[in-house]
Parts: C-alpha cells; sequence; structure tokens
C-alpha cells in the first residue's frame, strides 16, 4: 500500500468514524469529503488510489444520487 492510499483510507474512516460519533446516517464518506478533506492532493490521484482501495477489498463503494461514497470494509460487510 502506497502512502497516499494510507492516507485516503484513514481519510475514509475518519469521516465514516466522525459521521458514527455524531449518530449522522449513513456512516459513509462521499467522494467530495474524500476530496475536501485532501484538498493538498491532486484529485487524479486520489481518484486513482480510491481506485486501488476498492480493488483490494480494503473499502466498498456505491452510489448516491448525486455522488459516489466510500466505507471502510469491516469483517461482515
Amino acid at each position: 500500500m502506497t502512502d497516499l492510499e494510507q492516507l485516503t483510507l484513514n481519510a475514509v474512516a475518519h469521516i465514516s468514524a466522525s459521521k458514527a460519533l455524531k449518530k449522522e446516517e449513513p456512516t459513509i464518506a462521499l467522494m467530495k469529503e474524500v476530496f475536501e478533506m485532501m484538498k493538498g492532493y491532486d484529485k487524479e490521484q486520489v481518484r486513482g488510489a480510491l481506485r486501488s482501495l476498492t480493488r483490494a477489498g480494503r473499502i466498498t463503494y456505491g452510489n448516491t444520487i448525486n455522488d459516489i461514497y466510500f466505507k471502510v470494509k469491516t469483517h461482515g460487510t
């Protein structure tokens, strides 16, 4: 796992965890939230890291009406 992939995974986990602590539903990280958190990085590189993490099975993804969401994959999900 590259440093950028690790940072991206941490960003997804942080966004999801902060929503869970606030008792917000659903506890997912929208792509725009990940980009916002990682604004110092190139969007295409972050997008590539998200794709790589998804292919490796570390995160799952889905679609909302306006955006793509990501969630850290845990056992049983």
